[in-house]
């Protein structure tokens, strides 16, 4: 059952009129749909990953990801947007700024009979904290 992949004491609460989720570790983030102005945070998430974390994504080797390369990326999530794929961002305050945490994509061909596809990672310091599990049961629940 996908509830059970998020940990019974994952809990959301509303603050300020917004859904806040607090993680494993007491840590609390945002989780909504991609903006149009979520380009520049994206692109900073992916120029901090490890390279571990950037093997487990895309599936290929990668010391460190370079600016072009995340340029691409990041604008392949537009096109991906452009299509009505669901896209779900986490996000935290940080430095009182907005920081992107972790991304889910949900690929589907449109036909109900087609199988889907899901496409996540998550910063080095929030994994192993339940995000990646939530992401993916709103990835889920969308489907």
């Amino acid at each position: 059952m996908v509830a059970n992949l998020i940990n019974p004491n994952h809990q959301k609460i509303i603050l300020a009129g917004q859904v806040l989720y607090v993680s494993q570790t007491s840590r609390g983030y945002c989780l909504r749909r991609l903006h149009e102005s979520d380009y520049k945070l994206l692109i900073e998430m992916f120029l901090k990953l490890s390279a571990d974390t950037l093997q487990k994504r895309f599936m290929r080797p990668y010391f460190k990801i370079d600016v072009e390369t995340a340029h691409e990326y990041v604008s392949h999530l537009w096109i991906a947007k452009a299509e009505k794929q669901y896209i779900v961002l986490a996000t935290v305050r940080e430095r009182n700024r907005e920081h992107a945490i972790a991304i889910a994509e949900l690929l589907h061909s449109g036909k109900r009979t087609d199988p889907a596809e899901i496409a996540l990672v998550v910063r080095d310091d929030y994994q192993r904290d339940g995000v990646g599990s939530k992401l993916v049961l709103d990835l889920a629940q969308a489907a």
